[in-house]
């Protein structure tokens, strides 16, 4: 089974313009942007030609007409670039519908023909022809705002400082609904107020103590002899829930903003408003259909979403800054962990058989608390782990043990457990021998960024960073997490191999457009990669030097970028498109997120803010919605933070200051961390005999002219 070779949806299309876009600018290997091909006409149209998209012009810059791109220019958007308000736009064009569309009098209005939505003034062409401007109910992600104010469908406006100037913009509006979209309860509305209608009521709902005539009108759905009431204590809690008014520290959620109570994350946390269980993080709520407050779940750590101020309190055990300006426990993208909250057995972690153990690991989902069991006697993989003293976590991970254990691309110490041909039950992963001598292929176990050691698409996982090129672990249709959600495998299907697949298994199809089936490390496996990719390359993600050492050819800060097909279009997986299954959204293309519905722990990738969430993938019109988050490689993440001391690590550098990154010898010493040793992060010499410099200095002090430790010659 494998991903479609089919075109891209139309959702994601502008998303794949600016991509084009940024190759233009940094993929020419030095040629210029305005040479002619050998023996062709100009590739590109000069300044002052007519054009369309921004990808015509040699400047990558077009608004009606191409034009230079001033170091001013270079931070605005092209004409068919995704925008977050006007000010974001080139020149005299205008933000429509999330869209740079030419300028006032050039775009087309409700009646006019069109192939594109820039071409419209509205920012939608259907069918062929221009739709008549929406009046939105709030602004979005990405769009500037008043503090305060209430315009935001987040009803977050937070100020971001930028190199120059501060502004402020709406955070992603994934967490609500806005005004007009139909509801069940207040707690799925932005302005937490559902009216008769079945519709999100205005921007605001009605604070305790005001004035009201129906419950409808109250943030807390409370209308008692015509003023809005609190909400009664439930188990001695009597915080101030959403949408009311606050001053510092009274409120559930722990996020007062502008003197009102905002969501933490798309969940509500314990003392919060909820009216079902699903509701809340924990998915437990006092009531059942009425007014009433989350409850802390009996598992014994906090939920993903939930506030922290330590992950020590969290079932991820990492608590991480949110895009509404908190801090909660780190979702955990694939299966949920034991104690988290779940909606079917196959939701949690060892819920479904693998390859690893293909009886299964007993883990069950407890209907009642909502929460993932303990299950078999082993960790199942995805569940969180102990890799050093600061995690209070099995260490017996299936299928490797503690060799296995590392931390996940959002930095949860997960069990990955391994390939069963390669890693036992026993806590080893077996040496290959080769022409270069023995070593493990896949020393830590299952590895997204070697296609040796990674899940193939539509098999068994548990997390995206088991799946070749960290594919995502989405749900199909029987709600079984398999890398890329699994798909149908028919002749003629349509069906291909993605970039860093294996192309020599049983029922393979062929590689997608672009790639060739080659020859991949000292195995001699076969994989999916682009013609001349070299066989010890890296797939995305993976920490790089230089071009040549990823598959993709592409090395962006110092980590692999991904693959795109022949005329950019995405060939690689590694992101689901619009309607496709996720659990996170960072298993969504840029440009969407992921939309799960109350109660779930898996949804639907949809059009979203024109921001990236943390762990999504971002590009140069995709910006990242956190302030603090970077566009890294392609996805937008934290600024990672120095790895502490018993921490793995890969290099020096990752380590803390006054720790180095070592491993073990066969005596048991410590020594420098080796390429496909299980390193951590050290305060430690080094014994005589083995290497030394100022990074690892011998305990006895003497590091040799050759950089190896002596023992001191008797005198």
């Amino acid at each position: 089974m494998r991903i479609p070779n089919r075109p891209v949806l139309a959702a994601f299309a502008f998303c794949l313009v600016a991509l084009v876009a940024s190759c233009g600018r940094s993929g020419s290997g030095g040629s210029g942007g305005g040479g002619d091909p050998p023996g062709g006409s100009p590739s590109c149209k000069d300044l002052g030609a007519a054009c369309v998209e921004p990808s015509e012009c040699c400047s990558v810059a077009c608004n009606g007409t191409c034009f230079e791109s001033t170091a001013q220019q270079s931070q605005c958007k092209a004409v068919g670039e995704l925008c977050g308000s006007s000010v974001d736009c080139c020149g005299d064009a205008s933000c429509a519908s999330n869209v740079c569309v030419q300028p006032a009098g050039q775009c087309l209005d409700g009646s006019g023909a069109c192939s594109s939505a820039s071409q419209c003034c509205s920012g939608s062409c259907t069918n062929g022809s221009c739709a008549a401007p929406v009046t939105l109910a709030c602004k979005g992600g990405g769009e500037n705002c008043t503090p305060g104010g209430g315009e935001c469908c987040s009803t977050v406006c937070a100020a971001t400082d930028s190199a120059t100037a501060t502004v402020a913009r709406c955070t992603s509006s994934t967490y609500c609904k806005a005004a007009g979209e139909s509801c069940e309860t207040g707690t799925e509305c932005c302005g937490l107020s559902c009216g008769s209608d079945g519709t999100c009521a205005g921007p605001a709902c009605t604070t305790v103590g005001a004035t009201c005539s129906s419950p409808a009108q109250c943030c807390t759905g409370l209308c008692t002899d015509g003023t809005c009431a609190a909400l009664p204590p439930v188990d001695s809690v009597v915080c101030t829930s959403l949408g009311n008014t606050c001053a510092a520290d009274e409120c559930c959620s722990t996020n007062c903003q502008g003197g009102t109570c905002v969501q933490a994350y798309s969940c509500n946390t314990t003392g919060d408003i909820c009216y079902h269980g699903y509701d809340c993080c924990s998915g437990l709520c006092s009531t059942d259909g009425a007014p009433g407050r989350c409850q802390d779940s009996p598992g014994g750590h906090a939920q993903g979403g939930t506030p922290c101020a330590s992950g020590s309190t969290c079932a991820s055990r990492l608590c991480v800054p949110a895009e509404t300006g908190v801090s909660v426990c780190q979702p955990s993208g694939g299966c949920r962990m034991t104690d988290d909250y779940c909606d079917s057995h196959e939701s949690c972690c060892g819920g479904s058989p693998d390859a690893i153990k293909e009886s299964g690991y007993n883990v069950e989902c407890d209907t009642d608390k909502h929460t993932c069991d303990n299950g078999t006697s082993c960790n199942p993989p995805g569940n969180i782990c102990g890799a050093s003293t600061d995690v209070n976590a099995s260490q017996n991970c299936c299928g490797g043990k503690k060799d296995v254990c590392k931390p996940d691309s959002s930095g949860i110490l997960r069990c990955f457990g391994g390939p069963p041909e390669i890693c036992d039950s026993n806590g080893h992963c077996s040496p290959v021998c080769g022409a270069n001598g023995c070593s493990s292929p896949c020393p830590t176990g299952y590895d997204a960024a070697n296609p040796l050691c990674c899940i193939e698409p539509a098999e068994v996982c548990q997390f995206a960073d088991q799946c070749c090129n960290g594919m995502p672990c989405v749900p199909d249709s029987t709600g079984t997490l398999r890398c890329g959600g699994g798909a149908p495998s028919t002749p003629d299907s349509g069906w291909c191999t993605p970039f860093g697949s294996r192309c020599d298994i049983d029922g393979a199809e062929p590689c997608c457009e672009g790639l060739t089936c080659t020859e991949y490390g000292e195995n001699r496996i076969r994989a999916c990669l682009p013609p001349g990719a070299s066989q010890t390359c890296k797939l995305t993600g993976a920490a790089c030097t230089g071009a040549a050492d990823c598959c993709s050819g592409s090395c962006v800060d110092g980590f692999c970028g991904d693959y795109t097909q022949p005329g950019g279009s995405d060939g690689s997986g590694s992101c689901m498109t619009s309607s496709q299954s996720c659990t996170v959204n960072g298993d969504c293309c840029a440009g969407l997120s992921c939309a799960i519905p109350a109660g779930a722990t898996h949804g639907t990738c949809e059009a979203a803010s024109v921001c990236a969430e943390t762990t999504q993938s971002c590009s140069g019109t995709v910006p990242c919605c956190s302030a603090t988050d970077t566009c890294t490689g392609g996805v937008c993440l934290t600024p990672a933070s120095c790895v502490s001391e018993s921490f793995v690590c890969t290099s020096d550098e990752s380590c803390c200051s006054g720790l180095a990154c070592m491993t073990s010898d066969a005596s048991g010493n410590l020594a420098p961390c080796t390429t496909g040793s299980t390193c951590s992060c050290q305060q430690s010499c080094v014994e005589p005999g083995l290497a030394c410099d100022a990074s690892h200095p011998c305990c006895n002090g003497n590091c040799t002219s050759n950089n190896v430790c002596s023992n001191p010659q008797p005198g």
